[in-house]
């Protein structure tokens, strides 16, 4: 039996709070899929395999791609590099494969070390702590501890 993630309802509502607060304005997508689609016979099935990124958007003629976590995963990071190399491979964003692209991790919490490999890797660290956050991951740990 597969395990589910207990964050992924407080990531996307850390993503749409943190993207309107900050980059409201902004050209912008949600939960999107990046990188080439199969060129298989079976290409519509196959392509619910391609990557999720948390959030795309557009400002300043830069596209920034946005992975979210509310635990500092190190992990993250290479999701973004990953998405940063399919994204001028997805069809859907063709128009915007030329452009600058930066990538940010946003999270909750600032971990030093995940924050060191993030700027290393050429990455923005940002965290976003939103009030509701505390009560979401008490209410978590409730239920996992139970």
């Amino acid at each position: 039996m597969q395990k589910t993630r207990k964050y992924t309802h407080a990531e996307s509502k850390m993503v749409l709070e943190w993207v309107q607060k900050y980059h409201s304005h902004a050209l912008q997508w949600r939960r999107v899929r990046v990188g080439p689609l199969p060129k298989t016979e079976n290409s519509s099935f196959f392509s619910v395999l391609r990557r999720w990124a948390d959030l795309v958007f557009v400002e300043d003629d830069i596209v920034y791609i946005v992975e979210a976590k509310v635990r500092p995963d190190p992990g993250a990071l290479s999701q973004l590099k990953l998405y940063e190399r399919l994204f001028p491979q997805t069809p859907e964003f063709s128009q915007l494969s030329n452009k600058q692209i930066k990538l940010v991790f946003l999270t909750s919490m600032e971990d030093k070390e995940v924050k060191k490999l993030a700027a290393e890797l050429g990455i923005e660290y940002e965290v976003y702590r939103p009030a509701w956050l505390d009560a979401y991951i008490k209410e978590v740990i409730k239920k996992t501890t139970a």
